[in-house]
């Protein structure tokens, strides 16, 4: 396994830019090779590394989604985490 840094959108429009809380994921082979080589529009999960500060339930070791969005860093879809985590913390809004 190796780490990428994937961000967490706090917002649609977040999610639809691309910004948000960097994070750690630790990833396969494949994921890694397709963040090494710019790859865009396919999905992959990993194990987040860390614990995310926009959504404190969000903790490490939990198995994440999240896009490859080419030259720029892969988000995790924010749909995804509203469903699972709910909104992100009051004070990163």
């Amino acid at each position: 396994m190796e780490h990428i840094k994937v961000n967490l959108p706090k917002s649609e429009e977040g999610y639809k830019e691309g910004s948000g809380e960097g994070c750690f994921v630790l990833v396969d082979e494949d994921a890694k090779r397709a963040y090494d080589t710019d790859e865009a529009g396919t999905e992959y999960t990993g194990i987040l590394d860390n614990d995310s500060c926009y959504y404190p339930k969000l903790r490490h070791g939990e198995t994440i989604p999240f896009e490859m969005r080419g030259d720029k860093r892969p988000v995790v879809p924010y749909s995804w985490l509203i469903e699972h985590y709910g909104k992100p913390a009051p004070e990163w809004m």
